[in-house]
Formats: C-alpha cells, sequence, structure tokens
C-alpha cells in the first residue's frame, strides 16, 4: 500500500510547476505521460490509471523511501522522489523571497475575501483517500464469437435506422415550423445538411417502419453501415471497438471530430471506455465544479511558472479533489483532475479571446448609433475610457495598424448585425455577448462530447430504459 506522505509528494509535484529534472521523475514513476502548458492534465486514461505495471512502480518507490531505499532497484535509485513541494520552495534563492512573499500574501486574500477554500495537506490526502479507484482494465484482444458479431451487426444497424428515422422527422418538423427553434431536438447536429440532400427526400425507406426491418432486410441493406460512411451521422462504431468483447455499444459509440478540431482531445475522450453512470456522473462534477471554481477566473492571467500560479492552480485543485470527494463517487483521481484542468483550459479560454470583448463592442455600438461616432472615433474613445485592461493593446494596436483595425470592425459589425432599432440597451447588451463567444469555434471539453453522446445514445436507444 501507497504511504500517504509519499501519495502527497506525487501528487504535490503534478499540482506545481517543477523543474525538468523533477518532471523526469514524475513520468519515470507512470504517474503521468506528458505535461502539457500549464500541466494542466494530471492522470491518463482510466484504462491507462490501471496498468499493474505503474502502479506497481510507484508502489515500490513509496516502499523503498519509507524503508530507507531497502526496496529499490538500481533503476529507481537514480532519481529520489522530491520530500514535497514544500521543500521545493524553501530551496528558492534569495532573490526569490519577494515573490513566494507576494503569493503568501494572495493567498492570504483570499482567505479573508472568502474565494476557494483552504485546504491542507492532511485534509487532502483525507478527501484523496476517498476517491474510487479506476474501473478495470479492458483488454482489448478479447474478441467477441462469431454469434455475438452477428447479434451485434443486427443491433447496430436498428441504431443507424433509428437515427435516421429520427433525422427523418426533424426535417419535417422544421419545415412545418420554419420559425420555431429546433436546436435543442437534435444537439449540435452539425453533420446533418437538410436543405442539400436531395437524396434522402426520395428515400424509399421513409415508409418503412422498424417492425419490417428483418434480420434479411437490415443485411440486405448493409446493416446501414453506408449511414455512417457517407457522413450522414455525426457519430459511428468505432470500426476498432467492434468486435472488442469487453466494451458494450455505449462504449463503442464515438462522436465525430469535424475539422479535426471541433473536440479538444478527441482522440483520447473516445478511448477512454468508461461506462454510461460513470460519464453521467462526471457531467454533473463538471457542472459543480465550473461553479464553484469560479473564483479562478480573475487569477488565470498569473506567469507560469510563478509562485502565484503555483499556490493558485494548486488551491484550486485541491477544492476539485474535495469536491469529487464529497459529492460524488464514481469520480476516480485521472476523472477529478481532468475535470479540474479542463475547467481552468476553458475559463483561460474565454479570458484569452472572450472576456471584456463584448462591453468593448457595446461601448462602441452606443456611440455609434446614439452618437452617431464612425467606428474608429468610436474606438479611440473607448480606448480612452481605460476600462477594458485586457483589450486595451489590441485597441491601441487597431488605431496603430490598418489591418487590426479592420478586424475589429469586422468583428463589430458581426456582433450587432442581429441588433435593430427596437432592441433595448440591455438587450443589445446579450445579443453582442453572444455572437462574441461565436467568433472563435472554441474546442469542445470532455463534458461537452459526454452530453452529446448520451443525447444520441438515448435516442437511439443504447442506454436501456432503466438507466434513463
Amino acid at each position: 500500500m501507497i504511504d500517504r506522505n509519499n501519495m502527497f509528494c506525487a501528487v504535490s509535484v503534478l499540482l506545481y510547476n517543477v523543474p525538468l529534472e523533477l518532471k523526469r521523475w514524475v513520468c519515470k514513476t507512470g504517474i503521468t505521460a506528458r505535461f502539457p502548458r500549464r500541466l494542466r492534465r494530471i492522470g491518463t486514461a482510466a484504462g491507462e490509471m490501471t496498468r499493474p505495471s505503474r502502479v506497481r512502480r510507484l508502489a515500490r518507490l513509496a516502499k523503498a523511501e519509507s524503508h530507507g531505499n531497502g526496496g529499490a532497484t538500481d533503476d529507481d535509485r537514480e532519481e529520489e522522489p522530491p520530500a514535497s513541494d514544500e521543500t521545493a520552495h524553501a530551496h528558492a534563492t534569495e532573490e526569490n523571497n519577494l515573490p513566494l512573499r507576494e503569493a503568501k500574501l494572495l493567498i492570504q486574500k483570499l482567505d479573508e475575501l472568502g474565494l476557494g477554500e483552504a485546504i491542507g495537506k492532511e485534509d487532502f490526502l483525507d478527501y484523496y483517500d476517498q476517491l474510487p479507484s479506476p474501473p478495470p482494465w479492458i483488454d482489448l484482444q478479447v474478441e467477441l464469437e462469431d454469434g455475438e458479431l452477428h447479434a451485434l451487426d443486427l443491433r447496430h444497424a436498428l441504431y443507424r435506422f433509428r437515427y435516421y428515422k429520427l433525422q427523418l422527422s426533424q426535417q419535417v418538423s422544421k419545415k412545418e415550423q420554419p420559425h420555431h427553434d429546433n436546436s435543442r431536438l437534435l444537439e449540435e447536429d452539425e453533420g446533418w445538411d437538410w436543405e442539400d440532400d436531395a437524396r434522402l427526400k426520395e428515400d424509399h425507406l421513409k415508409s418503412i417502419s422498424e417492425e419490417d426491418c428483418t434480420a434479411e432486410f437490415l443485411k440486405e441493406q448493409g446493416y446501414f453501415k453506408h449511414f455512417e460512411e457517407d457522413g450522414t451521422f455525426d457519430w459511428f462504431f468505432h470500426p476498432g471497438y467492434l468486435d472488442c468483447a469487453g466494451l458494450n455499444d455505449y462504449q463503442r459509440l464515438v462522436l465525430r471530430n469535424y475539422g479535426g478540431t471541433e473536440y479538444a482531445r478527441w482522440s483520447e475522450y473516445h478511448r477512454y471506455f468508461h461506462s454510461y453512470k460513470i460519464e453521467q456522473e462526471y457531467v454533473k462534477y463538471c457542472e459543480e465544479l465550473f461553479k464553484k471554481l469560479k473564483w479562478m477566473e480573475d487569477y488565470l492571467h498569473f506567469d507560469v511558472p510563478s509562485f502565484k500560479w503555483d499556490f493558485i492552480s494548486s488551491r484550486g485543485a485541491y477544492q476539485a479533489i474535495k469536491i469529487a470527494a464529497t459529492g460524488f463517487h464514481e469520480i476516480t483521481p485521472a476523472l477529478a483532475y481532468n475535470g479540474y484542468y479542463e475547467c481552468t483550459e476553458s475559463m483561460s479560454y474565454d479570458l484569452t479571446w472572450f472576456k471584456e470583448l463584448d462591453g468593448v463592442y457595446l461601448e462602441i455600438w452606443r456611440r455609434v448609433t446614439q452618437q452617431m461616432r464612425n467606428f474608429r472615433d468610436a474606438l479611440e474613445e473607448v480606448h480612452n475610457l481605460n476600462r477594458f485592461p485586457l483589450r486595451q493593446q489590441r485597441m491601441k494596436h487597431a488605431l496603430e495598424f490598418d489591418d487590426t483595425m479592420k478586424e475589429m470592425e469586422k468583428e463589430y459589425h458581426t456582433c450587432t448585425a442581429d441588433i435593430t432599432s427596437e432592441v433595448k440597451e440591455d438587450e443589445a447588451q446579450e445579443f453582442i455577448a453572444d455572437a462574441v463567444k461565436k467568433l472563435v469555434n472554441k474546442p469542445k471539453t470532455y463534458e461537452q462530447y459526454i452530453k452529446k453522446k448520451i443525447h444520441i445514445a438515448r435516442a437511439i436507444g443504447v442506454i436501456p430504459e432503466d438507466l434513463k
């Protein structure tokens, strides 16, 4: 069993932006495979987290340290694990003392304001110990028998047929109610071309019901695989997972990643192989994170690495572990950290691309519509207000360079295109805020991937009624 202090040591290394030699130690112990910017991904896919060799290696290191290194191998002795993150900071040079003091004062201020939670080492370890173990590793080499594969073909054919009929019904519904918002009927259905697909308008399958779908008929139709292959659907049953006996149909179902960039880590999301129950709880966990970690929004601009960022990121990560441990039963350490880092990534993305930009364009809109100013003069006046620090540099750049000015003016017209003379100012602000978020295609998270996957799985009957 891994000693608690050694586990804390390992996790602390992951929470901080540490020197390269410490990162190498963490990689060597198998805790994580890579360290992206800001170390925002702690842990690996659930399947990787359960590999016995990695767990045993970490256990050996922990046992060796607690017993005077008596049980360590030669490879294990090459690089000793660091004592703790406090030790790393204690060895800071004299010139780093001021940043360290400033970081501690920042944490004091957060405590006074009631932002975040002050969670100590022992409390963190208690919460961490409450998290469940990862699900069993799935051996993808174990294959279905021929009879099982035939049953799978028939089952998948019916799933495809149901989804196809659902799309047809929504196409008709959209035509009958042209002014009704059908965007939520089939969530995020970017893969369907409602207007141009003339083939489906005359398709003979329109008159076919599910009762007509005999095994022979489904085989004649090629099990409707062409709907996946020709891009008619925005999902598919992954061909690499079809004959894997350890997977169920929910785990085989994979969303399309339009443009290769729709989802931030699509190639990882569909290889997690989590159950419906776990993914459903993960969505609720992420929703809770976004509410309770909102305080971090004002502190994500700190330099990396820096003491301030170390302290802020650790404070948020500790709180995320507490949320997972006290409010959920299926969230493993890997999922807890994945949710935390995708939450902070999402907030950082909004900070970079969206925050304050709606306020800038609202102020320009006021001057253009109410004071009849031209765009440049309005922009200059808003810049001189100095009310939007995150956008000051870009406004200054626009005033100096025509290309940036044209870019911002184009964005402004895009964000205000739907605002008519009858729209009130508070409504105009909402229009602009919504439009600003559409200026950039923000990569979607694992949470968003799950939401859409569950929606599709329910629609086609992959999820049993008793689990819905």
